[in-house]
């Protein structure tokens, strides 16, 4: 496989654009979270204690902030931090969430972020919890849908939409599964598996390893696996492995970077760009309280790189 190229300088200028890239995250990880790694255990008091502090906001916007003491069909009963109780009308209650899905930065409250569990196609080693969804449409063409069957078990159904509605012979699906959990409290583990059946294009199925650094909205992310072919139509058995590095930061309370970088060791490119077939995607996201906005672009590692636009929509469910 070769691909054209206008010359070295050009392929080493775009090599170091995506190294910085792909690591803008890590100096932050490192000062932030180099102590954290070497832990064995997270302590939580407040889990250790099941106990969960809640935030209610008010129709009136009111917040209040404390744990449940009593409830009953119409009222509830709210022990303030400051040892206070409060009794309020249920119907009085917009809106309760959890203290620990909530953090300050610089005076301005975020939500907790819905999208930590993946970056651009690529998963994150971040658990979706027991009934947490999405709903993701991508480029126009991929559509998938994922649920958090228990707290570490998450699985994904999808198929690429023009050919579903297009019908046709053959099957038209994507599906995945990941186990996932947290080791400390900085650091995931998670393995599981992707398979993609298209028509007249062939299959595969990609189990995979993968880990990730940081927290929810810092994060990077590694997994590696070795594709597998239904049949002789995909080629994936001509693929020694499949890399992907990936990265993401949430820099304001709505928005965000996402870095993916994949990698298919086993593909030469005769010497340009990093040596192998790789693909390389930076994104702006957008973040919302039940969706997420993807927009950036993609380009081909080796040789003259031609971006290529990326779209994702995404719709989050409890």
């Amino acid at each position: 496989m070769r691909y054209l190229s206008p010359g070295n300088s050009c392929r080493l200028d775009w090599r170091l654009l995506w190294l910085w890239i792909l690591c803008f995250v890590s100096p932050h990880l490192i000062a932030q979270n180099l102590g954290e790694l070497l832990e064995l255990q997270e302590s939580d008091n407040q889990a250790s204690q099941n106990d969960i502090i809640w935030v209610f906001t008010l129709i009136d916007g009111t917040e209040i902030v404390g744990r449940i003491s009593n409830q009953d069909t119409t009222n509830v009963d709210i022990k303030q931090l400051n040892g206070e109780t409060r009794s309020i009308f249920i119907a009085d209650i917009a809106e309760r969430r959890r203290m620990d899905e909530l953090k300050i930065v610089d005076g301005e409250r975020w939500v907790s972020n819905p999208n930590r569990t993946r970056h651009l196609w690529s998963p994150s080693s971040m658990p979706l919890k027991k009934g947490e969804s999405y709903l993701s449409q991508k480029e126009l063409f991929f559509t998938s849908y994922a649920v958090g069957i228990t707290n570490n078990v998450a699985i994904l159904v999808g198929s690429m939409t023009p050919l579903l509605l297009a019908g046709g012979d053959g099957a038209n699906l994507i599906g995945a599964i990941k186990l996932a959990t947290k080791l400390t409290s900085r650091f995931y583990l998670s393995g599981g598996g992707e398979m993609i059946l298209f028509p007249e294009w062939g299959g595969l199925v990609l189990p995979y390893l993968g880990f990730s650094v940081g927290e929810p909205d810092l994060q990077l992310s590694f997994n590696m696996g070795k594709p597998f072919a239904f049949d002789d139509q995909s080629g994936a058995d001509e693929l020694d492995a499949m890399v992907s590095i990936c990265g993401m930061w949430r820099f304001a309370g709505n928005h965000g970077l996402v870095s993916e970088n994949i990698f298919l060791p086993g593909v030469s490119t005769e010497g340009e760009g990093w040596g192998v077939a790789s693909l390389h995607g930076l994104a702006w996201r957008k973040i919302g309280k039940s969706t997420a906005f993807d927009l950036g672009f993609i380009i081909q590692g080796g040789g003259f790189p031609i971006p290529i636009p990326w779209f994702d929509y995404t719709w989050h469910f409890k």
